[in-house]
């Protein structure tokens, strides 16, 4: 049984998609930090306009 010689990928290509794949999930590791920082003041916003609602002696 012979195989396909077409088949093989080189490491070049490997090593490649490697780096490509790295990269990205730094870039995502960057937006996920951003995005639950962004997610925190958001409900720290809200939880300060609710208070400001509710009781406007307590609102500073």
């Amino acid at each position: 049984m012979k195989l396909n010689p077409f088949n093989k990928k080189s490491t070049a290509y490997y090593d490649k998609v490697k780096a490509e794949y790295d990269q990205l999930r730094r870039q995502l590791a960057v937006v996920n930090k951003e995005l639950i920082d962004a997610e925190q003041q958001h409900a720290k916003e809200r939880d300060h306009q609710t208070r400001c609602v509710m009781p406007p002696a307590r609102c500073q």
